[in-house]
């Protein structure tokens, strides 16, 4: 058995400035036939000379093209896998990729199994609310791992390269466990759906980092509450965040609020997130701000918000120094910044959390309110200062 790649119209006796561009052509010759395939690249046969272009990455090409064929000559034993073959060369010939990955994903798709890599271009399509972060998972595998991952490679060697490198890009400890949470995800999927039988990923661990995270105290939700403002966008900002915070809830949700899910009193609507039904007494505050915005919560978009409601707390002289702690890579950042700075959507959520808790609520009334399924995750957002722990224990017998 042998092969060439040739010129399909060498055009030898024509002089070379009348010549015309020709296509590439490879040749597997078997038995006494000879198996042909136009590889998609023409060029002037004046330029191709011991087989090889003056155009490098068509060199490439033509490179891998060779070996690939090579590799396979001893094993193209009958007319379908020398097809195949010239399938696969062609496609090395088009994109540039790797000849064994094409000649993987081809067999694949016969199959009607997708490789990793082509079943996570279905998954960030499926994305709904968290399409961007399923485009931005797949753009970090693509850049830290490759565009070329079949199910068996996602094995503890790729875990491990991984995390390294989201590592050395400087990516945040949650950053890097919500991207390996999203891989894991992924991988289980598949698994599911019997596209592989690869267990690797199950025995991963992820760590979850909880920073310093911030809340305000009674007094500070009075000052916003009470600050005037001139811009309507701040002033839609303050209204959205005094609804989380007496609803307890997250920006997707208390941002939809309205009169029409407000019945004898009580707020009912399911969180998004996590599908949990809640009910949520009608505050005098949500009232009023329902009732200056047309019987529903102000509309504003997360980003704008976040930018608005910094602005609002600086105006209400929110401004002591914080500690703020958080890491980056392998770092680990303490600084110290203006309280305002530091204030989001999530804020209010946190605030009302902590502010019930203060108020006497138990844990499972917060839960309830708030749609928590366990005390554990409740815990982190319940917020107290050394001092404010202090004042609340000068009460306690031990320190009489």
């Amino acid at each position: 058995m042998t092969y060439g790649i040739y010129l399909k119209e060498p055009q030898a006796s024509i002089p070379a400035s009348q010549q015309k561009a020709t296509p590439l052509v490879v040749i597997v010759s078997h038995h006494n036939r000879k198996y042909k395939k136009p590889l998609g690249i023409s060029i002037y046969p004046r330029d191709f000379v011991k087989g090889k272009t003056k155009d490098e990455a068509v060199n490439s090409r033509l490179r891998k093209i060779r070996s690939f064929v090579e590799e396979r000559l001893s094993d193209l034993s009958s007319e379908d896998a020398i097809l195949a073959t010239l399938e696969a060369a062609r496609d090395i010939a088009a994109t540039g990729r790797d000849g064994d990955t094409i000649e993987r994903e081809n067999n694949r798709a016969k199959s009607g199994i997708p490789t990793f890599s082509k079943y996570l271009e279905e998954w960030v399509t499926r994305g709904g609310t968290s399409s961007r972060q399923r485009k931005l998972f797949k753009h970090n595998m693509e850049k830290f791992i490759g565009p070329d991952i079949d199910w068996g490679e996602v094995d503890d060697a790729l875990h491990f390269r991984l995390e390294q490198k989201m590592i050395s890009a400087g990516f945040s400890v949650n950053y890097q466990r919500k991207t390996v949470s999203q891989l894991k995800s992924v991988m289980e999927e598949g698994r599911k759906l019997r596209y592989h039988t690869n267990l690797a990923y199950k025995d991963w661990k992820v760590t979850k980092e909880y920073p310093d995270m911030i809340y305000l105290t009674a007094d500070e939700v009075d000052r916003i509450w009470g600050v005037e403002l001139k811009s309507v966008t701040e002033r839609k900002a303050r209204d959205l965040f005094i609804i989380g915070v007496y609803t307890v809830a997250r920006f997707s949700d208390y941002s939809r609020v309205s009169d029409e899910i407000i019945h004898d009193g009580m707020i009912h609507f399911i969180h998004k997130k996590t599908s949990t039904p809640v009910c949520v007494p009608v505050a005098p505050r949500v009232r009023a701000v329902l009732d200056r915005n047309g019987g529903k919560a102000p509309t504003l978009c997360s980003q704008r918000f976040n930018d608005a409601i910094k602005e609002v707390c600086r105006k209400a002289d929110i401004c002591e120094k914080v500690e703020r702690r958080y890491s980056r890579g392998a770092r680990h950042i303490t600084e110290r910044v203006p309280k305002w700075s530091l204030i989001t959507s999530h804020t209010a959520r946190r605030t009302g959390a902590t502010l019930l808790r203060q108020a006497g609520a138990s844990m499972r009334e917060i839960m309830l309110i708030g749609g928590w399924t366990s005390e554990q995750t409740l815990e982190h957002y319940l917020r107290m200062t050394r001092e404010e722990n202090a004042e609340r224990m000068r009460s306690n017998p031990f320190f009489k």
